[in-house]
Formats: C-alpha cells, sequence, structure tokens
C-alpha cells in the first residue's frame, strides 16, 4: 500500500501514547496505518482495485458510488478515456466547429495526469454518470455525463449503476 499521506503523521501524533493506540499497536497494524485510518482518509482497497483496472486494462464497471454531496451512478472508465472525452466534447461544442487547439489542451492535462503514476489510481472517473435524487436521475434523460472524483471522497460504493 502506497502511504503518500506521510506528512499527516505529526497531524495524529498527540494520540501516539493513548491508551488506544497501544492497544492498536499490539494488534500489529503499521503506524502510519494506524494514523491514516484514525484521521479517517482510508481508501477502500477493492474500489482502489477498480481504479486501477480501469486505468491499466480498460475494464469498464457498473458503479454506484455515496459520496458526502450524494450518490452518483456510472461506468468507470480509465483516466485517459475521460480525458479523451472531454477533450472531443469541448473541441467540438467550440464555436465555429471542432477547435484542435482546445483539444490539444485538454489532452495535455490528462497526459501530464498521466506522467504522475501515484496520482492516476487517486481519482475515479465514470462515464453516463447520473446523480441519483429523490425526484429521479440528474440528467433525467439521454446520455449521462463524464464525472470526475477523488476515491478518498467516496464512502461507499455498490456494483452496478442505476439507470432512469
Amino acid at each position: 500500500m502506497n502511504f503518500r499521506y506521510e506528512h499527516l503523521w505529526c497531524r495524529a501524533e498527540s494520540w501516539r501514547h493513548s491508551e488506544i493506540w497501544h492497544v492498536v499497536e499490539a494488534m500489529g497494524y503499521h503506524p502510519r496505518l494506524i494514523n491514516l485510518v484514525w484521521i479517517g482518509i482510508m481508501q477502500d482497497p477493492i474500489l482502489k482495485m477498480l481504479v486501477s483496472l480501469a486505468n491499466s486494462a480498460g475494464v469498464e464497471t457498473g458503479i454506484t458510488l455515496h459520496t458526502s454531496t450524494g450518490v452518483i451512478s456510472g461506468m468507470t472508465i480509465s483516466q485517459k478515456n475521460y480525458f479523451e472525452e472531454i477533450a472531443n466534447g469541448f473541441a467540438n461544442a467550440w464555436p465555429g466547429g471542432p477547435n484542435e487547439d482546445i483539444r490539444t489542451s485538454f489532452l495535455s492535462i490528462g497526459g501530464a495526469a498521466d506522467e504522475h503514476d501515484e496520482l492516476t489510481n487517486e481519482f475515479i472517473h465514470l462515464k453516463d454518470a447520473r446523480v441519483v435524487s429523490a425526484g429521479g436521475f440528474l440528467p433525467s434523460s439521454g446520455e449521462g455525463a463524464y464525472w470526475r472524483g477523488k476515491v478518498e471522497s467516496v464512502t461507499g460504493f455498490h456494483l452496478g449503476s442505476y439507470k432512469p
């Protein structure tokens, strides 16, 4: 497991000498893992695996994500595919016809993100995404939207996506 949150070590240091620290440490957990769990940013390893499969092998999975702002449902896609589709969408919607400069700009953002492997699986990308609400789905008809969110912001998920 990659612990890139080492700067958070000192934030949780205050509880290091508490009774709970000694109990958890005696259970054999790594101190950095204890701190990640304690401050609430532990990422679900199954969700991270699904994101990794989308990015490395192009596996698309129907998924419904629960976040603090609501429920989002769609199909997982790779980061590369996400940026390609966003780039094409913006370029084709440009007044006067497709704009290759706009397309190239968005593709360069995606390319820069791909160069930082440690960040590639920190975001989840969905196509045909819909916000699920008591009143129905947003968007309510036609294709859903492309959606990008932080894996650490997902509080729960289940496989399968909702469709109107």
